[in-house]
């Protein structure tokens, strides 16, 4: 859906842009072969289809907006996703969650990483896992069977320490803190 919108306003951009062009280029050829004249009466026909021209690109600037509400809503649930996430997590999964293809999914994890929002998670790209800070040094035959309650603690107070610097950077609304935090202070042992 987001790329769709940011389409339409690509095309309600440039193809006025590219109409308006052309009708100077088409006003400029009348002045040149009629004389100012005719050039006054034709440019008041014209005035009207670039008022239209003009309204169609706010349009654009209207839905460019509307697509990138969507990226930061997406981005900021990826972000409480894997910050609740005790352990890695397959791509597909997080594209399942947020409703968007991996490809997709993959992408704005590195975007929202680039954005040092998830800087201590990696990616491991042969099992397509997003791993969170806390399990980064044991891989799945290392981890122990049993939930080891200082693994769990470290864990939580990991997620913590990222979601508060989240929200003093701004980087996550207040609604989101709360409720991520909530469920963090709930899974104390």
């Amino acid at each position: 859906m987001r790329r769709l919108i940011q389409i339409a306003s690509w095309i309600l951009l440039y193809l006025p842009l590219a109409l308006i062009l052309f009708l100077a280029v088409d006003f400029l050829n009348y002045v040149i072969t009629y004389g100012a004249g005719v050039a006054s009466r034709i440019f008041l026909n014209i005035l009207s289809v670039i008022v239209f021209l003009a309204i169609l690109m706010v349009v654009s600037g209207w839905l460019s907006s509307i697509s990138d509400r969507i990226e930061d809503d997406i981005e900021m649930q990826l972000v409480g996703f894997l910050l609740s996430a005790p352990s890695p997590i397959h791509i597909e999964k997080i594209a399942k969650y947020l409703n968007i293809s991996v490809g997709y999914a993959a992408k704005t994890f590195f975007k929202v990483k680039s954005k040092k929002m998830l800087k201590e998670f990696t990616f491991d790209s042969e099992r397509m896992e997003i791993i969170p800070p806390a399990t980064q040094a044991m891989t799945t035959v290392e981890k122990p069977s049993y939930t080891s309650h200082i693994v769990d603690e470290l864990l939580r107070k990991a997620k913590l320490m990222e979601l508060e610097r989240l929200k003093e950077e701004g980087k996550i609304s207040e609604k989101a803190y709360k409720k991520i935090r909530e469920e963090l202070e709930g899974k104390q042992p």
